[in-house]
Protein backbone atom coordinates (compact mmCIF):
# COMPACT_ATOMS: atom_id res chain seq x y z
CA UNK A 1 0.00 0.00 0.00
CA UNK A 2 1.18 3.87 -1.09
CA UNK A 3 2.68 5.65 2.36
CA UNK A 4 0.20 8.05 1.32
CA UNK A 5 -2.42 5.76 1.74
CA UNK A 6 -1.39 4.84 5.04
CA UNK A 7 -1.01 7.95 6.10
CA UNK A 8 -4.65 8.76 5.55
CA UNK A 9 -6.00 5.28 6.77
CA UNK A 10 -4.12 6.03 10.09
CA UNK A 11 -5.43 9.87 10.15
CA UNK A 12 -8.72 8.54 9.92
CA UNK A 13 -7.94 6.11 12.86
CA UNK A 14 -6.78 8.65 14.96
CA UNK A 15 -9.25 11.18 14.23
CA UNK A 16 -12.16 8.94 15.45
CA UNK A 17 -10.30 7.83 18.24
CA UNK A 18 -10.06 11.96 18.97
CA UNK A 19 -13.59 12.22 18.50
CA UNK A 20 -14.53 9.39 20.82
CA UNK A 21 -12.15 10.71 23.63
CA UNK A 22 -13.62 13.81 23.70
CA UNK A 23 -16.91 12.69 23.64
CA UNK A 24 -15.67 10.89 27.20
CA UNK A 25 -17.27 7.56 25.19
CA UNK A 26 -16.25 4.73 27.17
CA UNK A 27 -14.01 2.09 26.22
CA UNK A 28 -16.68 -0.72 26.72
CA UNK A 29 -18.91 1.43 24.03
CA UNK A 30 -19.41 -0.97 20.85
CA UNK A 31 -17.92 1.96 18.68
CA UNK A 32 -14.72 2.35 20.58
CA UNK A 33 -14.07 -1.53 20.57
CA UNK A 34 -14.88 -1.47 16.79
CA UNK A 35 -12.80 1.13 15.95
CA UNK A 36 -9.96 -0.52 18.77
CA UNK A 37 -10.24 -3.94 16.49
CA UNK A 38 -9.72 -1.96 13.52
CA UNK A 39 -6.94 -0.35 14.72
CA UNK A 40 -5.32 -3.31 16.09
CA UNK A 41 -5.73 -5.26 12.44
CA UNK A 42 -4.20 -2.00 11.31
CA UNK A 43 -1.67 -2.12 13.37
CA UNK A 44 -0.69 -6.21 12.99
CA UNK A 45 -0.85 -5.18 8.54
CA UNK A 46 1.80 -2.59 8.75
CA UNK A 47 4.54 -4.21 11.70
CA UNK A 48 3.83 -7.55 9.18
CA UNK A 49 2.19 -9.35 12.20
CA UNK A 50 5.84 -9.00 13.68
CA UNK A 51 5.91 -8.95 17.47
CA UNK A 52 9.11 -7.61 17.85
CA UNK A 53 8.68 -4.82 15.62
CA UNK A 54 5.51 -4.19 17.78
CA UNK A 55 7.31 -3.79 20.51
CA UNK A 56 9.42 -1.08 18.87
CA UNK A 57 6.91 1.03 17.64
CA UNK A 58 5.69 0.91 20.99
CA UNK A 59 8.65 2.13 22.78
CA UNK A 60 9.07 4.70 20.20
CA UNK A 61 6.13 6.04 21.00
CA UNK A 62 6.29 6.12 24.70
CA UNK A 63 9.46 7.80 24.88
CA UNK A 64 9.69 10.07 21.78
CA UNK A 65 7.63 13.01 22.03
CA UNK A 66 8.09 13.83 18.04
CA UNK A 67 6.16 10.47 17.30
CA UNK A 68 3.46 11.37 19.61
CA UNK A 69 3.42 15.12 17.22
CA UNK A 70 3.54 13.39 13.93
CA UNK A 71 1.07 10.73 14.29
CA UNK A 72 -1.19 12.64 16.50
CA UNK A 73 -1.18 9.31 18.83
CA UNK A 74 -1.11 10.37 22.55
CA UNK A 75 -0.58 7.81 25.54
CA UNK A 76 -3.77 8.49 26.32
CA UNK A 77 -5.03 7.50 23.01
CA UNK A 78 -3.11 4.25 23.05
CA UNK A 79 -4.62 3.82 26.83
CA UNK A 80 -7.94 4.07 25.03
CA UNK A 81 -7.49 1.79 22.23
CA UNK A 82 -5.60 -1.03 24.36
CA UNK A 83 -9.01 -0.87 26.86
CA UNK A 84 -11.26 -0.25 24.29
CA UNK A 85 -9.20 -4.02 22.36
CA UNK A 86 -9.03 -6.04 25.78
CA UNK A 87 -13.22 -4.73 26.36
CA UNK A 88 -13.80 -6.35 23.09
CA UNK A 89 -12.00 -9.60 24.03
CA UNK A 90 -13.64 -9.66 27.55
CA UNK A 91 -16.96 -9.28 26.11
CA UNK A 92 -16.55 -12.79 24.41
CA UNK A 93 -14.95 -14.82 27.29
CA UNK A 94 -17.85 -13.29 29.49
CA UNK A 95 -19.73 -15.60 27.39
CA UNK A 96 -18.18 -18.77 28.15
CA UNK A 97 -16.27 -18.08 32.13
CA UNK A 98 -17.97 -17.98 35.67
CA UNK A 99 -18.56 -14.33 37.37
CA UNK A 100 -15.34 -15.14 39.38
CA UNK A 101 -13.10 -16.16 36.89
CA UNK A 102 -14.44 -13.08 34.65
CA UNK A 103 -14.37 -10.34 37.79
CA UNK A 104 -10.33 -11.93 38.15
CA UNK A 105 -9.81 -12.05 34.38
CA UNK A 106 -10.66 -8.52 33.90
CA UNK A 107 -8.89 -7.44 37.23
CA UNK A 108 -5.44 -8.68 35.36
CA UNK A 109 -6.12 -8.89 31.26
CA UNK A 110 -5.53 -5.20 31.31
CA UNK A 111 -2.41 -5.38 32.62
CA UNK A 112 -1.31 -8.39 31.43
CA UNK A 113 -1.71 -7.91 27.86
CA UNK A 114 1.02 -5.34 26.92
CA UNK A 115 3.24 -8.31 28.26
CA UNK A 116 2.48 -10.53 25.10
CA UNK A 117 4.46 -8.46 21.93
CA UNK A 118 7.49 -8.55 23.94
CA UNK A 119 7.17 -11.86 25.08
CA UNK A 120 6.24 -13.58 21.51
CA UNK A 121 9.35 -11.82 20.30
CA UNK A 122 11.56 -13.32 22.24
CA UNK A 123 9.85 -16.56 21.62
CA UNK A 124 10.52 -15.87 17.82
CA UNK A 125 14.14 -14.81 19.02
CA UNK A 126 14.80 -18.14 20.97
CA UNK A 127 13.92 -20.21 17.90
CA UNK A 128 15.64 -18.31 15.28
CA UNK A 129 18.97 -18.62 17.76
Amino acid sequence: MQKDALAAIWSGLVAEASALLEQHIPATDARVMDLATRWMERLEQDTAGKPEFLTRLNEMHSVEPQMQVQTGITPEMTDYITRAFAESKLSIWEKYLTAEEMAFTRAHYFDRMMEWPPLVAKLHQAQRE
